[in-house]
């Protein structure tokens, strides 16, 4: 035969082989192959046996433009370990329960002064009416700028606390794995916290959600910048979350500069 093809791994040879040196299947000469049946070592006739076909690789899943973040491979599981979740939902929830007991030894800037977090990595402008303090020391997250606003509402002080969670958290994680942790039952919460939306901090990526208690209303974001990841605070008496949401809050949170 001048061509012939071998069945079982569709290799093709031209030089009179009758056996496939690969694999010892009898060959397939060009002109009979659609008909052609393979023999077994005794002569019988074997079937055909049919060619694997490889199955391509999924392709990657590409960021869209609405997407700050990568979302996380699986959205099943966030990857984050369940030590590491509490640090998260727990620093987060510490932060929640020394409102009221944060700021101690009040220290007023002036209107509009700037001040800078004790790590050095940025800064903020203080609204007028508002001081600098220093943060009471959680054994979980490690306060690195304390503002109270001096005026209180039902004995309650607006504050603004921003804190080093201590390691980097991916943020695509922590969204993949907030609402599933919180239903858990895992994490005990001092009132309700709601579900994460996108957002941005002066250009770094962010997550942003609301807490409502019996005492104090706030939002929380988690922020990524660098090798770090921030919890940033912002709670008051809940009859003046929302106006000072769009006030004394969105000027901090406008004013902040990366150094």
């Amino acid at each position: 035969m001048s061509r012939a093809v071998c069945r079982t791994c569709w290799t093709w040879y031209a030089n009179g082989e009758s056996v496939c040196p690969k694999c010892h299947t009898r060959l397939v000469g060009a002109d009979n192959r659609a008909s052609a049946v393979a023999l077994d070592g005794a002569g019988a006739v074997a079937p055909t046996p049919s060619p694997t076909i490889a199955t391509p690789p999924s392709a990657p899943i590409q960021p869209t433009a609405d997407a700050p973040f990568p979302a996380p491979a699986q959205s099943r599981s966030s990857g984050i370990s369940w030590p590491v979740w509490l640090l998260i939902v727990a620093g987060a929830i510490a932060l929640i329960a020394v409102v009221g007991l944060t700021v101690l030894g009040l220290q007023v800037t002036g209107a509009l002064g700037p001040v800078t977090s004790s790590d050095g990595v940025f800064s903020v402008k203080v609204p007028k009416g508002w001081a600098q303090g220093s943060a009471v020391t959680t054994t979980i997250t490690k306060p690195v700028l304390a503002l109270a606003k001096l005026k209180t509402t039902n004995g309650v002080k607006p504050e603004f606390v921003v804190a080093d969670l201590g390691q980097s958290v991916p943020l695509a994680a922590i969204e993949a794995g907030w609402d599933p942790v919180l239903r858990s039952g895992r994490v005990t919460v001092p009132g309700t916290l709601g579900g994460l939306t996108r957002t941005t901090i002066a250009g770094a990526p962010a997550l942003s959600v609301e807490f409502h208690g019996s005492k104090y209303t706030g939002q929380l974001l988690f922020v990524d910048y660098g090798s770090k990841t921030y919890i940033v605070e912002m709670a008051s008496d809940p009859t003046d979350f929302d106006s000072l949401r769009d006030s004394d809050f969105s000027a901090l949170l406008s004013s902040w500069q990366w150094q």
